[in-house]
């Protein structure tokens, strides 16, 4: 079902507040971006933003988006019609979140990269998208020619793809890495014997030992016994993966398809390891876990499963607002280091539960900050209940094989395609939306998601002007320097541990001693609501990109909060 509209909107005044707070003083809009406001959610605890719609419906595609650039993109996917006819698709589109073209754009690639695209019915669904390192992403596993006939000559096996994100919605903007993909299948597993065809999977990156992980999922959804509960990883050589399989101790969790994982880390508390979400059997009669697990990789590579469910006080028992969580699966999750919030978005969902719906539009939180002590509870919040779709005029879509993306500078969710509740349940969409937590009433109503990358706005390298926020506390005054004397050191910020053997020790110096001089200085973890006990000021400097050497111009210094 298609609903078009002309996206881009008039920025009210209070929309530039929210600018200036978040990306310095206000600018006036792009005059070529003006015309109807998009639809927008105000749930009370989240707000809920159209943007254009991809060119056509598709479900179980691939997405990535660049926090630097405002580049979103979708690729491959599917649409089925009936039960038993589906076809697949290569076709690639990209979207500048700057409010100057109001339609995706189409990305052209040769047959030599990415997915394979010479005949119909040829491309890539139900993989898994995975953050590499901001600009670029990883295309994992799926099925249909997801491969480019790396592992399977028929070219309908899965791989490992790697795509780079740059500044533009062009093929000049959004590359495939040249000859990225695994550089074998680990011999005797069912990886392997399946050609890598391995869909609705987790996966997730380890930053801490620069890997992929990634599994469970399933080789035919129609059969529960073709579900998995393997895990493996894979490490990059030249533009190769290099996959085995892991050994993880404990006992693992019966096989399942369609959860979601995150990594998360936290060198304060000790935390490291994967958070897997929710799940479910396969088959034509099927069983969603209702269940968290957690690989802990603090006591080695190979990690130990542990199910931490019941550490979630209203996973399955109702809270004081009769709220739980209930049983998930093919939905989004992200985990924000700063805030230390894991987030789980869309998906398939529980009925039976308070405003529960079979199929979720819902937004859900867990404060991780305590994930370390395991005599700690933990909670889930909703920031947007499950069932919007039934309630809403709006009439956002519930669907489930939504790639996560996620904006991790801006704070937003990003929900694109994905399979809906149609007449016979195969129904595929064609729609776009991003989700803001805790952005409510008159910032909701005037939000202007193209603000941060909008023409003739200042750029978000550049230190946010210092301003009192709405209920906020004063802002503190830049630290100016006498020429001819070297600051001394501003005791308000630190390093992160990882950066001081990336950065020559007089940058890090410099940076530590004149914060105001770096990108998001005197600015809260969630740039998007006020400063408050829960959203400090950012206070640790790092680098723009941690997994790359320091640059001076490309990848220098940023305050955030907490190190990866």
């Amino acid at each position: 079902m298609h609903r078009r509209f002309v996206s881009g909107l008039a920025v009210a005044a209070a929309a530039a507040t929210l600018g200036g707070l978040i990306f310095g003083a206000p600018a006036a809009p792009d005059a070529r971006a003006q015309g109807t406001a998009p639809e927008r959610i105000d749930t009370g605890k989240a707000c809920y933003v159209q943007l254009p719609d991809m060119p056509a419906e598709r479900y179980g595609g691939f997405g990535g988006y660049n926090p630097e650039t405002g580049v979103l993109v979708y690729a491959g996917g599917a649409t089925k019609f009936g039960a038993n006819e589906t076809r697949v698709f290569a076709d690639m589109y990209a979207l500048k979140l700057d409010g100057v073209k109001d339609a995706w754009q189409k990305v052209t690639y040769s047959a030599g990269v990415g997915y394979a695209s010479e005949k119909s019915d040829q491309g890539c669904r139900e993989m898994s998208s995975v953050s590499l390192n901001g600009s670029n992403w990883l295309s994992v596993m799926g099925k249909d020619g997801c491969d480019n006939g790396n592992t399977d000559t028929s070219k309908k096996g899965g791989d490992i793809k790697e795509l780079a994100i740059g500044d533009s919605a062009s093929s000049s903007g959004v590359r495939w890495i040249p000859n990225s993909g695994v550089s074998s299948l680990p011999a005797g597993t069912e990886l392997l014997k399946n050609e890598g065809k391995l869909t609705r999977l987790m996966a997730a990156y380890d930053t801490q030992r620069s890997r992929l992980i990634f599994g469970q999922g399933s080789y035919n959804d129609e059969i529960p016994t073709e579900s998995q509960d393997v895990v493996y990883s894979a490490k990059k050589s030249g533009s190769k993966w290099n996959v085995q399989q892991l050994n993880i101790g404990g006992s693992k969790p019966v096989r399942r398809m369609g959860t979601c994982a995150a990594y998360v880390y936290d060198k304060d508390t000790g935390v490291d390891g994967a958070i897997v979400l929710g799940g479910n059997s396969g088959g034509q009669t099927s069983t969603t876990y209702n269940e968290v697990w957690w690989i802990d990789f603090k006591s080695g590579t190979n990690g130990v499963w542990q199910e931490i469910t019941d550490r979630f006080a209203n996973q399955k028992t109702a809270d004081a607002e009769g709220l739980s969580f209930g049983g998930r699966r093919e939905g989004a999750c992200a985990y924000d280091p700063e805030t230390k919030m894991f987030y789980s978005w869309f998906g398939r969902a529980s009925s039976s539960i308070k405003d529960g719906a079979s199929h979720s539009a819902g937004l859900w939180r867990a404060n991780l900050s305590q994930l370390g002590d395991a005599a700690a509870s933990l909670t889930w919040e909703r920031l947007g209940a499950d069932n919007i779709e039934s309630t809403s005029a709006k009439k956002v879509r519930a669907v489930r094989a939504i790639p996560s993306v996620w904006d991790p500078k801006h704070k937003r969710f990003f929900v694109l395609g994905g399979r809906a509740s149609g007449s016979d349940g195969n129904e595929a969409v064609d729609q776009a939306w991003v989700l803001y937590p805790d952005v409510t009433g008159e910032a909701c109503a005037t939000l202007d998601p193209y603000a941060p990358f909008r023409p003739g706005t200042l750029p978000t390298t550049s230190p946010p002007t210092a301003t009192t926020p709405t209920g906020g506390t004063p802002a503190t005054p830049r630290p100016t320097n006498t020429p001819g004397v070297f600051p001394t050191a501003d005791t308000s910020v630190s390093a992160c541990p990882q950066v001081e053997s990336k950065a020559p020790a007089a940058a890090l110096a410099q940076a530590l001693s004149n914060p105001a001089s770096l990108s998001g200085y005197n600015a809260p973890c969630n740039p998007n609501v006020p400063q408050s006990p829960v959203n400090p000021i950012r206070r640790h400097v790092t680098l723009r990109n941690v997994n790359l050497p320091y640059h001076p111009l490309y990848n220098g210094f940023v305050l955030r909060c907490g190190c990866q």
